[in-house]
C-alpha cells in the first residue's frame, strides 16, 4: 500500500504533494525526558557516535569494513566540526555532524564543488550536515527523535555558528522528506557518490536567513502536533542543551584529538594514506589551541574555501 502511495505521489503536482506529506507530520508533545540532546564533548560520546555511524553505514552498504569499527570524515579533524548526539541515559542512540567550511573544504566538494563555489563566491558562510545515524530499535518510526536532532543542529548552526546556509546530500528516495517537510531545496543534479560506494545523491540547501519565515508560512496555525514553526522556533526544550547564544564550542582537547586523529589515523584503521598526511598537518597547525574553548565571534574563523584539498 505504501509503495502505491509513493507511486501516486510521483505524479501529483509539487504544491499538492507538499500539503499531503505535511499532513503526515505527527510530533507528540512528550519531550522525550529520558533523552538528552547535546554536543558530544567527551571522548566516550564521540566514540559511541562514530561507532553508531559505522554500524548504520555498513548496514546500508555505504562503506567498506574498517578494523576500527568507527566511521569518521577527514573534516571531523577541524576544531570547529561539531558532532551532535541524542543520548538515552549514557548511551548514544542518534547522531549527526556539522562540518563548517574551511581550508579543508566540505565532504560534498568531491561531487558538488561547482555548486558550493557559487555560494562561496557570494560570500555565503556554509556548512554541511552529514553522518546522520540512529539505532532502529530506539527510533521505531518515531518522528520526534530525528526532529529533536534537527532542532538542536539548526539552532546551533544559526544562533551560534551564524551560518547563511546548510548543505546536505541525501538519497533521492528521501528527497521529498527534506524538500516538503524540512524545507530544503535542491541545488544540483542526481549523481553517483563514490564516498558512499556509488549510491546516488541529491545536493540540497537550507537558507538559514529565510527558514524561520518559510516555516512560519508553511506551518503556522496548524495543529500543535503538526506545527514545526512552533517546534523549531518557540518551544523551549529543557533536555536540548546548547552553549549561550552567539557562542560556539570547540570540544577538542589534545587527548581527544590525539586519540582519533593521530593514534588511530596512524594505525590505518580510519583514514587512507593521503588523508592521514593532511590530518597530521592539521594537528601540527592546531596543536597550540587544542583545548575546549568557547569562541565569541565565529565568522573570522570560518574561511570560505574556493579550492578544496581533496580535488
Amino acid at each position: 500500500m505504501r509503495t502505491k502511495k509513493k507511486r501516486f505521489l510521483k505524479y501529483v503536482p509539487g504544491f499538492i504533494k507538499g500539503k499531503v506529506i505535511r499532513e503526515k507530520i505527527n510530533i507528540p508533545d512528550a519531550p522525550l525526558l529520558d533523552f538528552t540532546f547535546k554536543i558530544a564533548t567527551e571522548l566516550e560520546e564521540l566514540e559511541q557516535a562514530f561507532r553508531l555511524i559505522y554500524r548504520a553505514y555498513r548496514l546500508k552498504g555505504f562503506i567498506h569494513p574498517k578494523t576500527s569499527g568507527m566511521h569518521l570524515m577527514q573534516q571531523h579533524a577541524h576544531p570547529l566540526s561539531t558532532t551532535f548526539v541524542g543520548k538515552l541515559k549514557d548511551r548514544v542512540v542518534i547522531t549527526m555532524s556539522v562540518f563548517t567550511d574551511s581550508e579543508m573544504g566540505l565532504p560534498m566538494d568531491t561531487l558538488y564543488k561547482n555548486e558550493l563555489d557559487r555560494l562561496r563566491n557570494k560570500g555565503r558562510f556554509i556548512a554541511e550536515v552529514g553522518n546522520f545515524a540512529s539505532e532502529p530499535a530506539v527510533r521505531k518510526g518515531n518522528q520526534l527523535l530525528p526532529m529533536m536532532m534537527n532542532n538542536l543542529m539548526s539552532r546551533y548552526a544559526k544562533k551560534h555558528l551564524r551560518l547563511d546556509d546548510l548543505v546536505i546530500t541525501v538519497n533521492p528516495a528521501h528527497e521529498f522528506i527534506y524538500k516538503h517537510i524540512i524545507l530544503f531545496k535542491r541545488i544540483g543534479e542526481v549523481r553517483s557518490y563514490d564516498t558512499v560506494n556509488g549510491h546516488l545523491a541529491v545536493p540540497m540547501l537550507l537558507d538559514l536567513n529565510e527558514y524561520q519565515r518559510t516555516y512560519f508560512k508553511k506551518y503556522h496555525g496548524k495543529a500543535r502536533h503538526k506545527d514545526l514553526h512552533r517546534f523549531f522556533f518557540i518551544t523551549d526544550f529543557k533536555n536540548l542543551r546548547l552553549p549561550k547564544e552567539n557562542q560556539i564550542l570547540s570540544v577538542f582537547d589534545k587527548n581527544i584529538y590525539t586519540h582519533f586523529f593521530v593514534k588511530m589515523a596512524a594505525s590505518n584503521a580510519i583514514f587512507k594514506r593521503d588523508e592521514q598526511q593532511f590530518v597530521f598537518k592539521l594537528y601540527e597547525k592546531y596543536n597550540e589551541i587544542l583545548e575546549p574553548k568557547v569562541f565569541e565571534n565565529v565568522r573570522p574563523i570560518l574561511v570560505p574555501s574556493k579550492k578544496t584539498v581533496w580535488t
